[in-house]
């Protein structure tokens, strides 16, 4: 690959980033609704960060789920998709995005690879032809699945990869590609196959593996990490945060 197409897609990432932040689908604490109540001491302050689903607490948050809605950074968002694919040289039969968040950005991914493309629901219709998914499935059908930003995995394994295995009997989803890599331990968790669920009394997240191990590689567009160096921040505040985001993800990543 040139030096010249590198820097080509360097720059779209850093359009991506940007586009993100200007749009609002990265925020940058303080979170806006605990500002509500209280009065933050600085860019520093814990109290005012996002709360993950884990319980964990971030200076950034994503929500990039609605990308389709803004055509510019989802032109963005396709074409380095298209490009990661084309760079890992996967091989694969059909598309499919986890739902719904994913689902129209695959339907495109398909068409510029001229593949077929499956729709996973959410939940099982029973009208129509009902089911699961919308599509043909085959048990030697190769799945490549897309996902917009992963934390644990466990959207990935089970709103895709188990669906898909429980419809056809076969392990279909090899390979997974994310735009957003959080850094979690995801890649290690799809790697080791494992099912994550909620413990019923802590509710803290642990590894099953009831089902079997269902191994995935994940690949991803861009890392928490990788990110933040394409951003340039333009006000006082997000210049005061950067370094301090970066030194959050040095400790808190993997």
């Amino acid at each position: 690959m040139s030096q010249t197409f590198n820097k080509c897609i360097a720059r779209m990432k850093g359009e991506f980033v940007q586009g993100l932040i200007d749009n609002n689908m990265l925020l940058i604490a303080p979170d806006p609704k605990k500002l509500q109540t209280k009065e933050t001491s600085g860019p520093a302050d814990e109290n005012f960060w996002f709360t993950l689903k884990s319980g964990a607490k971030s200076p950034l948050f994503w929500s990039i789920q609605t990308i389709q809605d803004n055509p510019c950074l989802w032109y963005l968002a396709v074409s380095l998709l298209v490009n990661r694919i084309q760079e890992l040289g996967l091989e694969f039969d059909k598309v499919a995005g986890v739902p719904e968040g994913m689902t129209a950005t695959a339907a495109v991914v398909g068409y510029e690879f001229g593949k077929g493309v499956l729709t996973i629901r959410k939940q099982e219709k029973s009208h129509g032809q009902g089911g699961m998914i919308v599509g043909n499935l085959k048990p030697e059908d190769r799945v490549l699945v897309l996902e917009d930003v992963a934390t644990t995995g466990l959207s990935i394994l089970s709103e895709a990869a188990l669906k898909l295995q429980k419809l056809s009997g076969a392990k279909n989803v090899k390979d997974a590609v994310v735009l957003l890599d959080r850094q979690q331990g995801a890649t290690e968790n799809l790697a080791a196959g494992w099912h994550i669920t909620a413990d019923k009394d802590s509710g803290h997240a642990v590894v099953m593996n009831n089902d079997g191990p269902h191994p995935v590689r994940l690949h991803s567009v861009l890392t928490q990490s990788e990110a933040i160096k394409y951003w340039n921040p333009t006000t006082p505040h997000h210049k005061a945060m950067k370094p301090i985001i970066e030194k959050y993800l040095a400790q808190n990543t993997k």
